[in-house]
């Protein structure tokens, strides 16, 4: 981290390489412990996206140049590889929808996005978005929560983008159940009394996830979400945004 912010280009090559002998080293002595190796494997991971977002942050506003796109592209593929290792191990030992598998899931998307792989990024979103629905840990308490909410709103926007580049509207509705589940988390979690905003802001972003399927039961499905998550507050759903779908959708036929 220190080595990343202050620009040291060889303090974050031997952050890289202790790292790497941390992972050999845990192999050797203490194979066994497959949930060390994926988390370890994680913090390799990182070290090369650090370096990644280096690069792409060093151009002072110019375009990235042919040789810095490959060196670029090179550091999220070297992520990639430990990111997916890890994230094997963690479905193994811990279950496809556990908050460690949930999160790396996440991060292997965001990679694959990165390099344009939106087809492949897909499983992984929704792995991110069913994992975050279901755990009862998933929103925390205080700044712990505002966080989650933030990792959770991401999720949603990735996967609108996934799909928005693959001109592939009719493939969301395979998040119909994740959605309406993830809402219904957020409401038993009194996020709507802790940040009314942020919930909103989810609600809406999760029913224009469905909306934009453009489904038969595209408009049903969406009415149902926003009716489930209604808490009853004085003012609720009064933002512009989520007012005016609301107000849209009830005039469907």
């Amino acid at each position: 981290v220190v080595a990343f912010h202050s620009g040291l280009e060889k303090e974050l090559e031997a952050a890289i390489s202790y790292v790497k002998q941390s992972l050999d080293l845990h192999h050797q002595q203490e194979g066994h412990d497959k949930v060390m190796r994926a988390k370890i494997l994680h913090t390799v991971a990182e070290c090369h996206l650090a370096r990644a977002l280096r690069l792409e942050t060093n151009t002072d506003g110019k375009s990235l140049k042919k040789g810095q796109r490959k060196a670029v592209t090179r550091e999220y593929k070297n992520a990639l590889g430990y990111l997916e290792e890890s994230h094997t191990l963690f479905k193994r030992h811990k279950g496809a929808y556990n908050p460690l598998t949930g999160r790396e899931a996440e991060s292997v998307a965001q990679v694959l996005l990165k390099l344009q792989r939106f087809e492949d990024a897909k499983p992984y979103l929704y792995d991110a978005l069913v994992s975050a629905g279901t755990r009862q840990s998933a929103w925390g308490d205080g700044k712990e929560r505002n966080e989650r909410v933030h990792d959770v709103l991401m999720i949603v926007d990735k996967i609108l983008n996934a799909h928005r580049e693959t001109e592939d509207r009719k493939g969301l509705a395979h998040y119909f159940d994740g959605l309406l589940t993830l809402v219904a988390q957020a409401k038993a979690r009194s996020m709507a009394t802790a940040d009314p905003e942020a919930y909103e802001s989810l609600v809406f972003k999760c029913a224009m996830v469905i909306v934009a399927s453009g489904t038969e039961d595209s408009a049903v499905v969406a009415l149902r979400l926003i009716n489930d998550a209604r808490t009853g507050a004085p003012g609720e759903f009064s933002g512009a945004m989520l007012g005016a779908l609301i107000g849209s959708l009830q005039t469907l036929p």
